[in-house]
Order: C-alpha cells, then structure tokens, then sequence
C-alpha cells in the first residue's frame, strides 16, 4: 500500500524530496526519500506547482564526479471526481553546468496514488544524487 503526505486542502507547502539513479531507467524518487511517501493531490481540488531539483555525480566508472544538472518544473494538476490530470502547458527549464544531456526530470500525475510523482533519469553507470523542493499550492 503506497504512502501519502496529504496536503492541507487549501494551502501551500514546500516538500522535500530525494533519490538516486545509477542509470538510465526512469526512476521515482520520494518525499524526504522515503520509499513510496508522495504528496498526495486531494480530491476537487487544483494544484499549481513548482519544482526545483537538482543532480549530481557522485561517482560511478564513467563521466566526472560533481557533473550536475538543475531542473524547474513548473504547472498544474487537478483532482476531479477522483481523476487526475495535468496540464499539457507544463514548462521545464534545464540548466546544465557540465555536459548532462541525457539527464531528465518528469512530474507525472498519478491517477493510482492520487498524488503527484516525481521521476528521475539519470545515465548508465553514472550514480547521480537527486535533490528537489516542491512547492505546491491547492485551492
């Protein structure tokens, strides 16, 4: 059974969340980094969000520890009757220190969990730290 933190129904929050890559698979990360912990979107509700989050190298056989890549997601999803949607305007801005172009960052809407999910693409044996704050606002 998935874990949620429940955001106030009227409110605005910042959430932490972190993870790690060692790859090139598609991988969600969670709030504070606990497995399956997610912010939960709450029924009849919008949500805007913004999401800053960075990675990092840390080791791995290939590429340059402290390689790193900064992402902001910025955009909305509603919670109709139980049905998540997010918007199709969602924006991304990368900004890249060093040559991380196959790094990727996606904030999904989770019809199953109700709740927005954070995925992380990182680069095959490249292990890569994940951190981001998002801040959310619900009406």
């Amino acid at each position: 059974m998935a874990v949620h933190y429940k955001a106030p129904v009227i409110s605005s929050i910042f959430v932490s969340y972190n993870g790690s890559t060692t790859d090139g698979t598609n991988t969600e990360i969670f709030v504070d980094g606990v497995n399956l912990l997610r912010t939960l979107v709450a029924t009849d509700t919008n949500t805007s969000f913004l999401l800053f989050i960075t990675g990092r190298q840390t080791g791995g056989i290939s590429g340059t520890v402290a390689d790193s890549a900064t992402f902001k997601v910025e955009g909305e999803v509603k919670n109709i009757g139980d049905v998540i949607t997010i918007n199709n305007n969602t924006t991304i801005t990368v900004s890249q220190i060093t040559p991380t172009e196959n790094w990727e960052v996606q904030v999904i809407a989770d019809d199953v969990n109700d709740s927005l999910r954070i995925n992380v693409i990182g680069e095959i044996n490249k292990n890569i730290s994940w951190k981001g704050e998002l801040r959310v606002i619900n009406l």
